[in-house]
């Protein structure tokens, strides 16, 4: 009876510290991983206007990180609404334009910026540092990112302006 008692117990103390160790949404925001409900990986990209912009720094803040390249269809056409939204919302978001510029050329992102008069950062990941961190594998690839770090949200490909204003909405609620 007591070797029974026992194997209960230990049984019983076995389960609780592999039940403690299974990882939780806590456990997720902890770790930085490009996916929603974990901590959005780190950067820092110098940008058209020759200051350096830091993920980390914003914190506090939500922040939307835009991947684009000049010559993608899509980001031409998601560019205005970006604009939009961050005139209607900017004083509550961020907004991180991030270039593709290893595949991409200065002097093309920057035609584009002017041209799409972007009023946020536009930032330049020369060596694919950001855009690997996020394995990025389609232009536009827009990230959600709270106050607190986490991706909240995501979005491959170019989105409908009412859904990509609604993301926005939810980012700032």
């Amino acid at each position: 009876m007591k070797r029974l008692l026992t194997l209960l117990v230990i049984f019983a103390l076995g389960f609780i510290v592999l039940f403690q160790s299974l990882p939780g949404k806590e456990e997720h925001t902890k770790e930085e991983h490009a996916t929603v409900g974990f901590k959005a990986p780190e950067f820092t990209l110098s940008a058209l206007d020759g200051k350096s912009y830091s993920l980390e720094k914003l914190r506090g803040k939500p922040v939307v990180v835009n991947f684009w390249a000049s010559w993608c269809s899509p980001c031409k056409d998601e560019a205005p609404e970006l604009v939009r939204l961050y005139k209607k919302f900017g004083n509550q978001i961020e907004i991180f334009a991030v270039n593709l510029a290893k595949i991409d050329s200065l002097p093309e992102a920057t035609a584009f910026s002017e041209k799409y008069n972007l009023p946020f950062p536009v930032l330049l990941d020369e060596k694919a540092e950001a855009s690997r961190k996020y394995r990025l594998r389609a232009t536009p690839t827009t990230y959600f990112i709270s106050k607190n770090g986490i991706i909240a949200d995501m979005l491959i490909g170019q989105a409908d302006p009412d859904k990509l204003e609604k993301k926005f909405a939810q980012l700032v609620e």
